[in-house]
């Protein structure tokens, strides 16, 4: 693997930066980007056995696609994240894209139950709404539709707080007037704390309504 300096890196990047092992990774399988080019941190401790298992699964997936794999010192590899946590892995690769609601399967018929979508409207925090893939995507949703505008972009800082799984999942664009068409509304009811925090985090709530909606039993189990 060739060693790259920081004004050459930088210059020849072709397109978004996406950084840490469970981005990097699902972004690699997935196959819903074109991936430039694979940089490894060059000094990186490859001793651990799962720092070395990591390294390896990166290259091999890289190499499977035909990928230049670099070397890159962790300097550049701060710059280019903005000193965001990278885990010594980055992709230059192109941008993921919403998927257009129109192209998504028709809905099932109202006699059967049909898939859990998560629908996030104007959720703009990259980290609030990566967190809220990541719920959705654990949980088993089928996928996500957000709204097309004041909607954060599917960037490198959503797939890092969503571990990856924004590589992996559908998402769509959704449509305007959302709580116009909703046939009924629900809200979380607090504790004793309610009274002193005014609301939840939207991927919190993400959380535990998916977690009901997905998973009914699971209460009941552990009771």
């Amino acid at each position: 693997m060739p060693p790259s300096s920081g004004a050459l890196l930088k210059e020849g990047w072709q397109g978004e930066v996406l950084y840490g092992v469970s981005p990097v990774l699902a972004a690699l399988t997935a196959g819903r980007r074109e991936i430039h080019a694979l940089h490894i941190q060059q000094d990186i401790d490859g001793s651990a056995r799962k720092d070395s298992v990591v390294l390896n699964r990166a290259r091999e997936a890289a190499q499977a696609i035909g990928c230049p794999v670099f070397l890159a010192s962790k300097h550049d590899l701060n710059l280019l994240a903005d000193n965001r946590p990278h885990q010594g892995l980055m992709l230059d690769c192109s941008p993921l894209e919403f998927i257009d609601i129109a192209d998504l399967p028709p809905p099932p018929s109202a006699q059967d139950a049909g898939p859990v979508w998560l629908c996030l409207d104007e959720v703009t925090d990259p980290q609030n709404f990566g967190a809220a893939l990541r719920s959705a995507f654990f949980l088993g949703a089928a996928g996500v539709l957000t709204c097309a505008r004041n909607s954060s972009p599917l960037s490198g800082v959503v797939s890092k707080a969503s571990a990856g799984a924004m590589e992996l999942f559908p998402g769509a664009g959704l449509r305007t007037n959302v709580r116009r068409a909703c046939e009924a509304l629900v809200r979380i009811p607090g504790g004793a704390g309610a009274a002193q925090v005014e609301s939840l985090n939207v991927s919190v709530a993400t959380g535990i309504l998916l977690h009901h909606l997905l998973q009914p039993g699971a209460a009941e189990a552990g009771q």
